[in-house]
Protein backbone atom coordinates (compact mmCIF):
# COMPACT_ATOMS: atom_id res chain seq x y z
CA UNK A 1 0.00 0.00 0.00
CA UNK A 2 3.44 2.45 1.01
CA UNK A 3 4.56 1.69 -2.41
CA UNK A 4 1.81 1.94 -4.28
CA UNK A 5 1.07 5.36 -3.07
CA UNK A 6 5.02 6.39 -2.97
CA UNK A 7 4.37 5.68 -6.94
CA UNK A 8 1.26 7.59 -7.48
CA UNK A 9 3.21 10.40 -5.68
CA UNK A 10 5.97 10.19 -8.11
CA UNK A 11 3.88 9.82 -10.86
CA UNK A 12 1.63 13.06 -10.32
CA UNK A 13 5.11 15.01 -9.46
CA UNK A 14 6.61 13.95 -12.70
CA UNK A 15 3.23 15.41 -14.63
CA UNK A 16 3.21 18.84 -12.97
CA UNK A 17 6.77 19.18 -13.96
CA UNK A 18 5.98 17.92 -17.37
CA UNK A 19 3.13 20.37 -17.34
CA UNK A 20 4.83 23.37 -15.83
CA UNK A 21 7.55 23.08 -18.89
CA UNK A 22 5.11 23.17 -21.67
CA UNK A 23 3.88 26.07 -20.32
CA UNK A 24 7.16 28.06 -20.00
CA UNK A 25 7.62 28.16 -23.68
CA UNK A 26 7.28 31.12 -25.27
CA UNK A 27 4.85 31.35 -27.99
CA UNK A 28 5.37 34.87 -28.44
CA UNK A 29 8.21 38.13 -28.79
CA UNK A 30 6.01 39.84 -26.62
CA UNK A 31 6.36 37.64 -24.13
CA UNK A 32 10.51 37.31 -24.49
CA UNK A 33 10.37 40.96 -24.24
CA UNK A 34 8.46 40.79 -20.67
CA UNK A 35 10.86 38.19 -19.49
CA UNK A 36 13.69 40.64 -19.93
CA UNK A 37 11.84 43.16 -18.10
CA UNK A 38 10.73 40.99 -15.37
CA UNK A 39 15.07 39.73 -15.22
CA UNK A 40 15.93 43.26 -15.13
CA UNK A 41 16.32 43.36 -11.12
CA UNK A 42 13.82 41.49 -8.44
CA UNK A 43 13.57 44.30 -6.07
CA UNK A 44 10.82 46.06 -8.73
CA UNK A 45 7.79 45.13 -6.84
CA UNK A 46 9.53 46.64 -3.77
CA UNK A 47 11.08 49.37 -4.28
CA UNK A 48 9.20 52.24 -6.26
CA UNK A 49 12.69 54.79 -7.02
CA UNK A 50 14.02 51.25 -9.22
CA UNK A 51 10.80 50.57 -10.79
CA UNK A 52 10.78 54.67 -11.53
CA UNK A 53 14.06 54.02 -12.97
CA UNK A 54 13.10 50.63 -15.14
CA UNK A 55 10.15 52.29 -15.91
CA UNK A 56 11.93 55.64 -18.03
CA UNK A 57 14.32 52.89 -19.55
CA UNK A 58 11.26 50.56 -20.95
CA UNK A 59 9.72 53.58 -22.69
CA UNK A 60 12.55 54.33 -24.58
CA UNK A 61 13.84 50.84 -25.07
CA UNK A 62 9.47 50.12 -26.21
CA UNK A 63 10.03 52.57 -29.28
CA UNK A 64 12.77 50.29 -30.40
CA UNK A 65 11.22 47.00 -29.72
CA UNK A 66 8.38 47.89 -31.25
CA UNK A 67 10.52 49.04 -34.30
CA UNK A 68 12.53 45.76 -34.65
CA UNK A 69 8.80 44.01 -34.89
CA UNK A 70 8.04 43.49 -31.32
CA UNK A 71 3.90 43.17 -32.30
CA UNK A 72 4.12 41.62 -35.45
CA UNK A 73 3.54 37.73 -34.35
CA UNK A 74 1.08 39.33 -31.93
CA UNK A 75 -2.88 39.13 -32.46
CA UNK A 76 -4.45 42.20 -32.04
CA UNK A 77 -8.32 42.90 -31.07
CA UNK A 78 -9.64 45.77 -33.45
CA UNK A 79 -11.87 47.22 -30.71
CA UNK A 80 -13.05 50.11 -33.15
CA UNK A 81 -12.65 52.03 -36.72
CA UNK A 82 -12.83 55.77 -35.63
CA UNK A 83 -13.36 58.61 -38.33
CA UNK A 84 -12.32 61.83 -37.81
CA UNK A 85 -12.26 64.49 -39.33
CA UNK A 86 -11.73 62.55 -42.79
CA UNK A 87 -9.28 60.67 -41.07
CA UNK A 88 -9.48 56.78 -39.46
CA UNK A 89 -8.25 55.42 -36.62
CA UNK A 90 -7.88 51.85 -35.57
CA UNK A 91 -8.51 51.40 -31.86
CA UNK A 92 -6.44 47.74 -31.23
CA UNK A 93 -6.51 46.43 -28.28
CA UNK A 94 -4.59 43.32 -26.68
CA UNK A 95 -7.08 40.30 -27.58
CA UNK A 96 -5.96 38.33 -24.00
CA UNK A 97 -6.68 40.95 -22.33
CA UNK A 98 -9.95 41.54 -23.66
CA UNK A 99 -10.75 37.82 -23.59
CA UNK A 100 -9.44 37.61 -19.81
CA UNK A 101 -8.13 34.62 -20.80
CA UNK A 102 -7.93 32.61 -17.53
CA UNK A 103 -6.69 29.08 -18.81
CA UNK A 104 -4.00 30.92 -21.24
CA UNK A 105 -1.68 28.38 -22.27
CA UNK A 106 1.41 31.22 -21.93
CA UNK A 107 4.12 31.60 -19.90
CA UNK A 108 2.92 34.83 -18.44
CA UNK A 109 -0.93 35.86 -17.79
CA UNK A 110 -0.27 37.98 -20.88
CA UNK A 111 -4.03 38.52 -21.04
CA UNK A 112 -3.09 40.99 -17.90
CA UNK A 113 -1.05 43.22 -19.92
CA UNK A 114 -2.74 46.76 -20.89
CA UNK A 115 -2.55 48.70 -23.86
CA UNK A 116 -3.76 50.51 -26.60
CA UNK A 117 -2.51 50.95 -30.01
CA UNK A 118 -3.85 53.24 -32.20
CA UNK A 119 -3.11 53.71 -36.45
CA UNK A 120 -4.50 55.69 -38.96
CA UNK A 121 -5.44 53.67 -42.19
CA UNK A 122 -6.59 55.05 -45.75
CA UNK A 123 -10.75 55.06 -45.97
CA UNK A 124 -10.59 52.16 -48.22
CA UNK A 125 -9.41 49.86 -46.06
CA UNK A 126 -10.91 51.07 -42.80
CA UNK A 127 -14.13 50.35 -44.99
CA UNK A 128 -12.88 46.98 -45.56
CA UNK A 129 -11.96 45.46 -41.67
CA UNK A 130 -14.62 44.23 -39.33
CA UNK A 131 -14.15 45.48 -35.84
CA UNK A 132 -13.97 42.48 -33.11
CA UNK A 133 -11.59 40.48 -35.36
CA UNK A 134 -8.44 39.76 -34.57
CA UNK A 135 -5.35 41.00 -36.83
CA UNK A 136 -1.84 40.66 -37.33
CA UNK A 137 -0.47 44.22 -38.34
CA UNK A 138 3.21 45.24 -39.04
CA UNK A 139 3.71 48.70 -37.77
CA UNK A 140 6.42 51.19 -36.57
CA UNK A 141 5.99 53.43 -33.55
CA UNK A 142 5.00 56.98 -34.31
CA UNK A 143 4.22 58.39 -30.33
CA UNK A 144 2.54 57.43 -27.20
CA UNK A 145 -0.55 58.97 -26.97
CA UNK A 146 -1.32 60.81 -23.88
CA UNK A 147 -3.73 63.23 -22.58
CA UNK A 148 -1.77 66.18 -24.66
CA UNK A 149 -2.24 65.08 -28.13
CA UNK A 150 -5.52 62.23 -27.63
CA UNK A 151 -7.20 64.39 -30.04
CA UNK A 152 -5.19 64.28 -32.75
CA UNK A 153 -6.08 60.49 -33.00
CA UNK A 154 -9.62 60.76 -32.23
CA UNK A 155 -8.85 58.82 -28.74
CA UNK A 156 -11.35 60.43 -26.15
CA UNK A 157 -10.69 57.60 -23.55
CA UNK A 158 -7.56 56.66 -22.99
CA UNK A 159 -7.28 53.16 -20.62
CA UNK A 160 -4.05 54.50 -19.46
CA UNK A 161 -1.23 56.65 -20.34
CA UNK A 162 0.99 54.78 -18.00
CA UNK A 163 3.96 52.79 -19.17
CA UNK A 164 5.63 50.12 -17.54
CA UNK A 165 5.49 48.14 -14.79
CA UNK A 166 3.43 49.00 -12.01
CA UNK A 167 3.63 48.61 -8.46
CA UNK A 168 2.01 44.77 -8.41
CA UNK A 169 -1.45 46.07 -7.62
CA UNK A 170 -2.71 42.49 -8.50
CA UNK A 171 -0.99 39.37 -9.57
CA UNK A 172 -2.41 39.46 -12.78
CA UNK A 173 -1.77 43.49 -13.50
CA UNK A 174 2.35 43.83 -14.10
CA UNK A 175 2.86 45.83 -17.44
CA UNK A 176 1.33 48.78 -19.08
CA UNK A 177 2.15 50.18 -22.28
CA UNK A 178 0.17 53.09 -22.24
CA UNK A 179 -1.65 53.99 -25.69
CA UNK A 180 1.01 54.15 -28.57
CA UNK A 181 0.23 55.43 -31.45
CA UNK A 182 1.17 53.64 -34.77
CA UNK A 183 2.32 54.02 -38.83
CA UNK A 184 1.00 50.90 -40.12
CA UNK A 185 2.85 48.65 -42.97
CA UNK A 186 0.54 45.93 -43.02
CA UNK A 187 -2.40 44.42 -42.26
CA UNK A 188 -4.20 40.76 -42.58
CA UNK A 189 -6.51 38.92 -40.20
CA UNK A 190 -5.10 36.50 -37.53
CA UNK A 191 -5.59 33.22 -39.03
CA UNK A 192 -3.03 30.93 -36.52
CA UNK A 193 -4.77 29.11 -33.28
CA UNK A 194 -4.66 31.44 -30.59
Amino acid sequence: MKQTLLYIIVFSCMITSCEQKAIQKPKFKLEKYLDSIKNIDTLWQDNTALREDINKKIKVDLKDKINNGLFDDYPLFLERINECEGKYFLELDNYYYLKDYRNNPLKYNINSIKFDIVGEVEKGIAHKLKEKNMYKIKFKFNKYIDFSNNKDVCKYVLRSPFIGLNSGISAYNDFEFGTIGIKIDTLEVYTEPL
